[in-house]
């Protein structure tokens, strides 16, 4: 038979050759996919925010124009005498300036403005300001002119170009917009706001924010054309070629896209189309270098692993044999042990690095000191449970209680009370044959409430009317199991310390089942009990539940609360309900109980 050293090592180097197999399956698949897809995301989020950029912008452009053609003063003053050079020109000129910078504020940085119409009113707003009338025809030979006619109103984006009215060699970014300076049915002017392409281009490129140089930005506009880059070196044809042919498919945002360019190497391409401006932003990066933070963490966790796996198998063996000396003692002195040695094992002292294996070799010795104690522990209360029966035996046959209950059968036999006579008799035999009952010491609670009932009666004989009795037990709670003479003592206690004021005297019994427990009330209309009484119960009680303190002893006077108290503990332990003080509108209150299952 092999050795338990032999064993721990072989099982512990499975485990942990297995423990790392499964280490590096999670490796590859869970966390290469973790981390693949928060590289992608990245790639994703870069054009996102592209586009998100390039929708401020243009849709700040549209704001802008809009608030300038809707300005009825900026159209009566195009339509002035602003081109001449007299005084009123010069102030027409003045006020047109000021209307426009009301409008346009801060917001007219990196932009320029030219506004005409077809009788040949021009003017441009930029570095300079001009102020001119032109040949008509200088404005319908542009292309773009007749097309932001046609349009009524709506905006159009040009695409990046040379600007043609205002020749300074700067490219820009335009938005167009006709408008009606004079008849409203008809748009016979233009409005074009223009966008340095220099500023637009650095936005764009300032909106990636790692790996810039290893990332590639597109920008194409609806019709194919290609917005950015512009001045860069021209895009290979076959990248060319592969965008052009993802602009014509559908449905294409928000996923990624894999080409192997003619370098045979995997290419990831991503791309976001926005329906404000209608130009399609595209991001890509190669893979390699997409994924070169998981291929180094991947070399460096493969390393780490082989160089863990040679010292755990060295650990392993060291541990299993500090584990297996310590356990074959541990047996030779289990297999000595026996009751009639209980105190006079003893165990040699031991020490360890290894916890659980020290905790296990001490904890036996313990559990031997324990052992005695439990069955001490279960010789006491079942000598308790004995006393506790025949403490309630001798209670209840209280000489005073029966001494008054005589003499009531006396007075009425003599005034000729024979049924209520008969009544008594039969209360009082129920209840001492109750008491004396040997069955056993648990009792239905619909017993209980039986005895309690002939209890009441035989009290109501002596005080009539001037004490009432309310009684309130739920059907499903009549067959639940109890403590035999367990309502009748907490009854007695109120008769016994609740008729000390005016009467009437109400004792009132109420029960409850709340989840997986069963709770009954006793309460009476008294003083209640006294601060110093509530303060020394307390402090008997603790003799109970401390496990370290002797039970206290109990005196014959009564069932009585603590008697009661006792006979709960042993049967429900933690999870016997009781509790007793005083109701806030006056009189003593005790509530009893324990779990449904018992």
């Amino acid at each position: 038979m092999r050795s338990l050293h032999f064993k721990l090592f072989l099982r512990y180097a499975v485990l942990i050759l297995s423990l790392c197999a499964v280490f590096l399956f999670f490796l590859y698949n869970i966390m290469g996919s973790e981390f693949r897809s928060n590289a992608q995301s990245e790639l994703q989020a870069d054009c996102d925010n592209i586009s998100t950029l390039l929708d401020t912008q243009i849709e700040n452009m549209d704001q802008l124009s809009k608030r300038i053609v809707d300005s009825r003063q900026l159209r009566n003053l195009f339509l002035q005498d602003n081109y001449s050079g007299d005084a009123d020109s010069y102030y027409h000129k003045n006020d047109f300036s000021d209307a426009l910078f009301d409008i346009i504020r801060l917001s007219f940085d990196h932009m320029k403005l030219n506004m005409f119409d077809v009788t040949g009113r021009f003017i441009h707003v930029g570095d300079t300001s001009i102020f001119q009338i032109k040949e008509p025809e200088s404005f319908t030979d542009i292309s773009w002119v007749e097309q932001a006619l046609e349009a009524h109103g709506k905006k159009i984006i040009l695409a990046p170009r040379a600007p043609e009215l205002n020749g300074d060699g700067e490219i820009v970014v335009s938005l167009v917009r006709a408008f009606a300076p004079e008849n409203p049915v008809k748009e016979t002017a233009v409005l074009e706001l223009q966008m340095d392409y220099s500023w637009l281009e650095g936005k764009i490129e300032d909106a990636i924010h790692n790996q810039k140089d290893k990332k590639k930005i597109f920008v194409y506009n609806g019709f194919g054309q290609r917005i950015y880059p512009y001045f860069k070196e021209e895009v290979p044809a076959e990248t060319e070629e592969y965008i052009q042919s993802l602009l014509k498919e559908e449905n294409q945002e928000d996923q990624l896209h894999r080409v192997i360019n003619t370098e045979n190497q995997p290419i990831i391409f991503t791309m976001n189309a926005s329906e404000t401006t209608g130009w399609t932003v595209i991001v890509s990066e190669g893979e390699g270098d997409l994924f070169t933070a998981f291929f180094e963490f991947q070399r460096m966790i493969i390393i780490v692993s082989l160089l863990g796996l040679v010292l755990m198998l060295i650990l392993t063996n060291r541990i299993a044999a500090g584990i297996s000396n310590p356990i074959r003692n541990l047996e030779k002195t289990v297999c000595s042990l026996d009751l009639n040695n209980l105190n006079d094992l003893k165990l040699p002292e031991y020490r360890n690095s290894i916890r659980e294996v020290s905790s296990l070799y001490h904890s036996f010795s313990e559990m031997t000191g324990k052992l005695k104690n439990s069955l001490q522990t279960t010789i006491e209360a079942q000598t308790q449970a004995v006393n506790a029966r025949m403490l309630a035996l001798q209670s209840q046959m209280n000489p005073h209680f029966l001494y008054n209950t005589l003499s009531s059968i006396s007075i009425l036999a003599e005034e000729g009370e024979d049924e209520k006579v008969i009544k008594i008799c039969d209360d009082l035999s129920l209840l001492l044959r109750y008491i004396s009952s040997g069955t056993g010491n648990m009792a239905s609670i619909e017993d209980e409430i039986r005895h309690t009932e002939s209890y009441m009666n035989l009290i109501k004989v002596k005080y009539e009317e001037r004490i009432v009795f309310k009684l309130e037990i739920p059907d499903e709670m009549k067959k639940i199991k109890t403590p035999k003479l367990m309502l009748q003592p907490l009854v007695e206690n109120s008769v016994k310390y609740g008729l000390n004021v005016t009467p009437p005297w109400i004792i009132e019994i109420y029960g409850e089942c709340r989840k997986e427990c069963w709770r009954i009330q006793v309460k009476d209309n008294g003083t209640g009990f006294t601060e110093e009484y509530l303060k020394n119960f307390r402090e008997e009680i603790k003799g109970i539940s401390d496990k370290n303190r002797p039970i206290p002893e109990l005196e014959v006077n009564g069932m009585g609360i603590l008697n009661l108290y006792l006979r709960l503990w042993l049967l429900y332990g933690e999870q016997m309900i009781f509790e007793i003080g005083n109701h806030p509108e006056g009189g003593a209150q005790i509530t009893i109980g324990g779990p449904m299952d018992q």
